[in-house]
């Protein structure tokens, strides 16, 4: 995709940038134009006890065999169903309350049951980046630079203002009153109201640069709604930050780290969700792992590592690159992985074998 390649490209670019944003930056919420909130943001970070180790040196960039090993005692999951999709590149993830399976990609969302029964297909006639469920049975779905609206049988209810040709909307997350969209094309995140109204964004910047600090090297890029709360993932800074709904600062956890506690390479992670008790499941490419964290941001369980996903393990950087994200009333992790075209899902030890669902 050239939105892609356009976004690596300008990665090299903002990583100078990492040291100013570690020293403090500026948020604000820009209403119609106007700075309705304007403050130095002192984020203080989610009390951790995961290590600070850093990066290795360059010695170990090609041997990486030795991060792929996980304590066994940390795997708490195991693939229990797998369905193809049939998608040439799927990109989106999302569950609703019935358990209906939505998978985003080429210029469709594909519905399946919690069995991975097909059950119907939306054709978007453009490209589809990702797929959310909001209130009252309604989808939310990215295309690449405005949200399109969808009732429970496929059809487009409202199709919202374009954000500009450099636009590249990668994640939605929307309640009763608000809907925010996260844009990795221009590094921020875009604030409507349920009528599809922009009405503001959250912007970090730097006060002596003025640039916007979300450091978004490559087109992931998520944020979810958590009563009160924003989590955003900053990815080029390794962490998970959180906002009020006016766009304040107020937290952050995530570390950069080979180690499994934390998150590595480039951008890490890429996915995340938000369990009901406050925990975060993530994903991450280049070492594909799917983990689970406390909501201090404590690692607690592994639910897939590497040799779950082994065509991303031999080629790290395929095509497209994905492992989107979303969890089912029975607590099954659904993984959407690219490289094979499949959701697979994960089920804890403890209920393996059992049936989910409907076929």
């Amino acid at each position: 995709m050239k939105e892609s390649e356009d976004l690596n490209k300008a990665g090299s670019r903002r990583r100078f940038l990492q040291s100013a944003a570690a020293g403090g930056a500026w948020v604000a919420l820009q209403t119609n134009g106007v700075a309705a909130e304007a403050a130095v943001a002192k984020m203080q970070p989610v009390s951790s006890h995961l290590p600070a180790e850093r990066t290795l040196g360059k010695e170990f960039i090609y041997h990486a065999s030795v991060f792929t090993k996980i304590d066994p005692a940390l795997i708490q999951y195991a693939e229990s169903l797998r369905f193809d999709t049939g998608l040439k590149e799927v990109r989106g993830l999302a569950v609703d309350k019935e358990d209906r399976i939505y998978v985003a990609g080429d210029q469709a969302i594909r519905v399946y049951s919690s069995a991975g029964k097909q059950l119907g297909e939306f054709d978007l006639k453009e490209t589809v980046n990702c797929v959310s469920c909001g209130p009252g049975g309604l989808l939310y779905v990215g295309l690449k630079e405005r949200v399109a609206v969808l009732d429970q049988d496929g059809k487009i209810v409202a199709r919202w203002e374009g954000l500009g040709d450099k636009a590249v909307i990668t994640s939605i997350s929307a309640s009763r009153d608000v809907v925010f969209v996260a844009d990795a094309g221009q590094r921020q995140v875009w604030r409507f109201d349920a009528a599809g109204k922009k009405t503001g964004e959250i912007v970090r910047r730097d006060p002596a640069q003025k640039t916007a600090m979300f450091d978004v090297p490559s087109p992931f890029f998520e944020v979810a709604l958590d009563g009160g709360l924003l989590w955003v993932v900053n990815p080029g800074q390794h962490r998970i930050e959180a906002y009020t709904l006016g766009g304040q600062a107020v937290s952050f956890w995530g570390v950069s780290s080979n180690a499994i506690g934390g998150f590595c390479g480039c951008c890490n992670p890429i996915h995340f969700v938000l369990l009901p008790d406050g925990r975060f499941i993530t994903s991450e490419k280049g070492l594909p792992r799917v983990k689970i964290y406390s909501g201090k941001g404590e690692l607690e369980a592994v639910v897939a590592g590497p040799e779950a996903f082994p065509e991303l393990t031999a080629n790290p950087r395929p095509p497209n690159i994905c492992l989107a994200l979303a969890v089912d009333s029975y607590g099954r992790v659904l993984v959407a992985d690219a490289a094979t075209h499949a959701v697979k899902i994960f089920t804890r030890f403890q209920e393996q074998g059992r049936v989910f669902g409907k076929a």
